[in-house]
């Protein structure tokens, strides 16, 4: 990841796999106390989790468990929350379209199973609403979050729904996974720029404490800085400096943000 910092890229190498197929199941109604007291075994439980609802409840509204080629009977209860239906909403409240979801409770192409909501549909407000993303140590995941609950009350009006899942660790320098496995904490919220806007530095200053990093595509605030929480930046620097002495990809958001 180069930020744009360090000029065009004219070729990519991928990595590729084989196809694979996933199957995804739904399940409603995951405590919060029982989610914090077991969030490593929640995230682990199958090959690809994400946990939605908002934060001033107690329970949370979706458990997606999303497992690679398995034909397995899902179990009708896990961590105390009951196996759901195909009709089942993202966004239990009706605020998201009725059609919009991958399939759910069968077996097909990962393709058209890891993603929540269908590439042909709107996603879950319709696509009216801002994003933000933050990244904390999965080690660190339980504090993370009961440090953001105590926003809730600040957090739930201007929110549409949260997602938390987790990322597998990198060696890419300003990669969210930078250095080791990762719990996403997102938001999508309501379109209310203004008040969003001067929500974001209370959320930041409750995550400060566990080196948190923000998704450099959604919006985060201007006083975040994020120069201590990657270990290369330094590095980055250094390599900015050689490929692009005259500064000509540089921008004042990202000296800023990276303390340049």
């Amino acid at each position: 990841m180069a930020l744009g910092a360090l000029g065009i890229t004219t070729r990519l190498t991928f990595a590729v796999e084989p196809t694979y197929d996933i199957t995804q199941h739904l399940y409603a109604g995951l405590p919060w106390g029982r989610f914090l007291e077991e969030v490593d075994d929640v995230m682990g439980a199958a090959y690809s989790v994400s946990v939605l609802g908002r934060w001033d409840e107690p329970a949370l509204s979706t458990l997606w468990l999303k497992s690679r080629d398995d034909d397995a009977e899902p179990a009708a209860e896990r961590f105390g929350a009951a196996l759901q239906g195909p009709s089942v909403g993202a966004i239990p409240d009706g605020g998201s379209p009725e059609d919009n979801l991958t399939p759910i409770g069968t077996r097909g192409p990962w393709a058209t199973r890891l993603a929540h909501f269908r590439f042909d549909r709107a996603p879950s407000a319709a696509g009216d609403e801002i994003q933000s993303e933050y990244f904390v140590p999965r080690r660190h995941a339980a504090d993370a979050l009961r440090a953001v609950r105590g926003l809730a009350h600040r957090i739930d009006p201007l929110l549409i729904i949260s997602e938390f899942r987790t990322i597998a660790g990198d060696d890419l320098w300003l990669s969210g996974g930078e250095g080791g496995p990762r719990l996403g904490i997102h938001f999508t919220w309501q379109k209310r720029p203004d008040e969003v806007a001067a929500l974001l530095p209370r959320i930041e200053d409750a995550l400060a404490p566990f080196a948190v990093r923000a998704h450099w595509g959604k919006l985060y605030s201007d006083r975040l800085g994020q120069r201590a929480a990657y270990r290369r930046v330094p590095d980055f620097v250094g390599l900015m400096s050689r490929v692009d002495p005259s500064g000509k990809f540089r921008a004042p958001h990202l000296d800023r943000t990276l303390g340049i």
